[in-house]
């Protein structure tokens, strides 16, 4: 059975699906997009996701051409429609057609899609970051564009990482498609400016509030290197931790007591929701 999306208007099967060559969104990465799976076949903070989606569109200047209602209602038509076993959707505004570059009527899609499933290994061993002087252009805006990371996944490779950590004047800000938080004396530190808003992010800290001190503020390399742990945070990964960033080992080097408890507690709010 194929998997289905919905382009401009239309429900296709994903492999019969196309977009003209005219549109912002291929001819200059104009675009945004939100990524929102399911938990015991319930969208996950579906109107988090959405209110993002508008905050990003309006950055854009783009309109969204469907209600929250609308879009909810076609995403879980999608995925009944589609063979899938960990459903996931992906919502995507561009530009839309346009022989001047400049936008009149926005591209809209839903892509109902196989939840991409990282190896448990990474999980129960904790993952090596690689740090990288780098800013995302509108930082707060859920992008089409990752040309910086797709252009330099050799270096992933080359090194044994799992994924870049961005740096700024020597304060770290995020990682490609994750947040990232520290644990420094009990007390749970995130980055605050030039990061993307995540969704999991905010679940995270809602939750260890309960257990923990929080803090979002400046978060230094040299900070990050003497943390006692550190996790990233994404919808699709959840919780992941890090044991090791450059060749800084974080803590001793395993994943910590706190990191296991807010993953747990993670877990249970998520298998309840």
């Amino acid at each position: 059975m194929d998997n289905y999306c919905f382009v401009n208007g239309k429900i296709v099967a994903v492999n019969e699906a196309f977009v003209s060559v005219n549109d912002l969104g291929l001819q200059r990465s104009y675009g945004v997009f939100e990524y929102i799976r399911k938990y015991n076949s319930k969208f996950f903070r579906f109107s988090n996701h959405f209110e993002r989606f508008v905050n990003s569109a309006g950055m854009l200047r783009l309109e969204i051409p469907y209600s929250e209602t609308e879009i909810f209602e076609l995403s879980d038509q999608l995925v009944n429609k589609s063979n899938l076993l960990n459903p996931a959707i992906k919502i995507i505004l561009t530009g839309g057609v346009t022989d001047d570059y400049i936008f009149r009527k926005p591209g809209f899609i839903i892509i109902a899609e196989e939840l991409r499933l990282y190896p448990s290994k990474l999980f129960e061993e904790g993952i090596k970051l690689l740090t990288m002087e780098f800013q995302r252009e509108l930082p707060s805006v859920k992008s089409t564009n990752y040309m910086n990371e797709i252009r330099l996944t050799h270096l992933k490779i080359e090194r044994g990482v799992a994924d870049f950590l961005y740096t700024t004047n020597n304060k770290i800000t995020e990682c490609p498609r994750s947040n990232i938080f520290i644990f420094k004396n009990e007390k749970l530190i995130t980055p605050q400016k030039d990061i993307l808003p995540g969704i999991t992010r905010q679940i995270v800290i809602e939750l260890a509030r309960n257990t923990y001190s929080v803090e979002e503020k400046v978060i230094t390399k040299d900070e990050l290197f003497a943390a006692d742990e550190v996790f990233i945070t994404s919808t699709s990964k959840g919780i992941m931790p890090v044991v090791k960033v450059d060749d800084h080992l974080i803590g001793n080097g395993n994943i910590g007591k706190n990191t296991k408890v807010l993953t747990n507690t993670f877990y249970e709010y998520t298998q309840s929701y």
